[in-house]
């Protein structure tokens, strides 16, 4: 029914205690729903990022179930699942993740921060081995390059994660990479120091060979003039071809395949 004029013009009309100007009722109001579990902190995170790196899965179901975006990026340029994948819980990855494969990648799995890390680099970068298979699974890029231009498996090999290092190899990562200095992840390895990594990657003939063609092109050699040791390295690495040991990060290995 209608009520008395407006002094702007129009009508209003009763709705409860408040009195509505009719003029506003074709106005598209935002609406306010998700207002709260979308706000930002001084850090750019939402509700969502705080309670993934938390690793609280249950918490991070109720804010999915109330409007959280997956996509939604911090000042690091993070979305929730890199905070995930670094914190490890499998429950929380998986709530992120959501129901099978997402083609669109709303869930943030291949997502890139400020360092071009993906939430895979996180989980190798940490050594959750079990979340790297699941981020895997579920679609995660295993050969994308982050600062660098290394890949997980670089990261793996530099943090000497073996248990990341052994997934990635698994599932077909490529252990011939190389990033912005040439560096393979057995290079990497060997300059963590971490023997059960170094094994892992010298399971592979192709990365004891990639070792080797870098030596010859880095190690610097002169004439006879040079330590002895310097003219027997060259010796040894320039005949390959055979079944001649290796001494690596103080492995005897062969450099025939198997």
């Amino acid at each position: 029914m209608s009520g008395p004029s407006s002094p702007n013009g129009g009508t209003h009309r009763r709705r409860g205690t408040v009195t509505v100007p009719a003029r506003w009722e074709s106005l598209s109001l935002p609406s306010t729903r998700f207002a709260n579990v979308r706000e930002k902190d001084d850090n750019g995170q939402t509700a969502l990022h705080v309670a993934a790196g938390k690793g609280n899965s249950a918490v991070v179901q109720m804010l999915l179930e109330n409007g959280a975006e997956r996509e939604s990026r911090d000042h690091k340029k993070q979305v929730p699942l890199h905070l995930a994948a670094g914190n490890g819980d499998l429950d929380t990855v998986s709530e992120l993740l959501g129901p099978g494969t997402n083609t669109a990648d709303k869930n943030g799995i291949n997502a890139i921060d400020k360092y071009w890390q993906t939430p895979l680099h996180v989980a190798a970068r940490y050594g959750n081995h079990l979340v790297a298979q699941l981020l895997v699974s579920g679609g995660a890029e295993k050969e994308a390059r982050a600062m660098g231009y290394r890949t997980p498996l670089h990261v793996a090999a530099s943090h000497g994660k073996s248990k990341v290092v052994r997934v990635l190899l698994r599932r077909g990562a490529n252990k011939a990479a190389k990033d912005n200095n040439d560096q393979t992840p057995l290079h990497l390895a060997c300059e963590n120091g971490d023997r059960d990594t170094v094994r892992e990657l010298l399971r592979s003939s192709a990365s004891v060979s990639s070792w080797i063609n870098w030596v010859k092109q880095n190690v610097p050699f002169a004439d006879s003039t040079q330590p002895s040791h310097h003219r027997s390295l060259r010796q040894t690495t320039g005949s390959m071809s055979g079944n001649l040991p290796l001494i690596i990060c103080g492995f005897q290995v062969s450099t025939t395949p198997t």
